[in-house]
């Protein structure tokens, strides 16, 4: 009769305890009432309440965030079950933010199986749901690794978001300019001339910014940064940023993002050089913004890409550089707008090799010669979509308008291409032809 009534009670305890486990593995969800807020702005969205916190779609945030200096990008990589988070990178829209709250899909929630990278790095403490095939992520948890505020405004029942705000440094020499280089910044230079060679190495402390020895001289380089917006003042050419040493680049970009230079002249002091000094270099970046700049020689090509996804160019002038015009080497996402090219000389003017989805849109390419007796104006190697749309090609003087090589999807159409000099015709000898013209030639 003991062993009967102790199994009863054991079969009871068993069932309490089931209850208990399976109140556990189901949370209270519910679609939540409350508003959201951020940086001022009602923002509609759909937003969780779950077990009395507000969860938050994560693409919806980095969309949300996207511009701020709390801005953040989303991959998905289904190889490992990963969605990494990286700080401070640009988000890319994907087309599914912020659409319009649609049905309650609270019975769908379930703990997400997916790991969390953030920076690189897996975490764990993050608390995330699946619903309905999109991460909801506890706003209060991401604010603190991402770096915004969180709070709640009870009479208009609403979550508040703060972003960072970008701090605004002004500057007016060449060492004030160095020192204030680094994240989430916006540097405002007064006008005049900046010799980035003329500055005592010593005067320097900042781990973002080093030197490297060049043949003459040396060079700076920043690195490691990430939303950055260097301006010049108002009027054509008033702000002037140099460099002495013939085989420097004016201004290394490495391991940046969302780097933003505006209203700059960018070139050397010296005579031309005649190894690698450029005026713009760009490697293993991202989200690069040139704006109204002047970029010229004797640097020997205006932008040096390497390695870069993601620049776009516009209503900027690249000039009497000694080499030619630009060069990019695996890099992807490249757009130059409304930009004007001209008077430089050497070689090839525009060299990209393994590049793809590269455009160049109403640009105006005018009076670049080369006599080596081999170059041409364009040159693409192992490249995929490279256009150019509405241009104006005109007084150019080369051995032949076009090098492609190994080259998918290359098109011009509706450019002004008159008044060239190409000696050996359009196409180089030996190279394809792969390439449409509208109209045509």
């Amino acid at each position: 009769m003991k062993k009967r009534f102790a199994a009863v009670v054991l079969a009871a305890l068993i069932t309490v305890l089931a209850g208990q486990m399976n109140a556990l593995a189901a949370p209270s969800v519910t679609l939540s009432q409350q508003g959201l807020v951020a940086d001022g702005r009602t923002i509609a969205c759909e937003l969780y309440a779950i077990d009395g916190s507000n969860y938050i779609r994560l693409r919806d945030l980095a969309y949300i965030l996207n511009g701020t200096g709390s801005q953040f990008s989303v991959d998905w990589d289904g190889a490992t079950n990963t969605v990494a988070i990286n700080t401070g990178d640009l988000y890319k829209a994907n087309g599914s933010e912020l659409t319009a709250p649609g049905p309650d899909n609270s019975s769908t929630a379930a703990v997400s199986s997916q790991k969390i990278q953030l920076d690189g790095e897996t975490v764990t403490g993050l608390t995330v749901y699946n619903i309905e095939g999109s991460n909801y992520f506890k706003i209060r948890e991401l604010g603190d690794a991402l770096g915004f505020g969180v709070d709640y405004d009870a009479a208009a029942n609403a979550v508040i978001i703060q972003s960072k705000s970008m701090t605004t440094i002004d500057v007016s020499t060449a060492a004030e300019l160095l020192n204030a280089i680094g994240p989430n910044r916006k540097i405002s230079l007064s006008a005049g001339t900046y010799d980035l060679s003329s500055v005592n190495i010593s005067a320097v402390k900042n781990n973002y910014v080093s030197w490297e020895t060049v043949y003459d001289g040396t060079q700076v380089v920043i690195t490691g940064v990430k939303n950055l917006t260097i301006s010049g003042a108002a009027g054509a050419e008033a702000t002037t940023v140099v460099v002495k040493p013939r085989y420097a680049n004016v201004l290394n970009f490495s391991d940046c993002a969302n780097i933003t230079l505006n209203g700059l002249t960018v070139g050397h002091t010296e005579e031309p050089g005649y190894c690698t000094g450029g005026v713009l270099h760009f490697s293993d970046s991202k989200d690069i913004g040139v704006e109204a700049c002047v970029l010229y020689g004797s640097g020997t090509y205006g932008i040096i890409m390497d390695k870069v996804t993601g620049l776009t160019v516009s209503d900027t002038d690249i000039k009497e550089c000694t080499y030619g015009i630009m060069t990019a080497s695996e890099s992807s996402s490249l757009s130059f707008n409304n930009s004007n090219f001209y008077d430089c000389v050497e070689f090839t003017m525009i060299t990209l090799d393994n590049c793809d989805n590269v455009a160049f849109n109403t640009c105006s390419i005018k009076n670049n010669t080369s006599d080596t007796g081999w170059d041409s104006l364009v040159s693409l190697s192992a490249c995929d979509t490279v256009t150019f749309n509405g241009c104006t090609i005109s007084g150019n003087r080369m051995t032949s308008f076009l090098k492609v090589f190994n080259s998918n999807a290359v098109s011009f159409k509706d450019n002004t291409i008159q008044d060239n000099t190409f000696a050996a015709g359009i196409f180089a000898e030996g190279s394809e032809t792969n390439v449409s013209f509208s109209p045509a030639l």
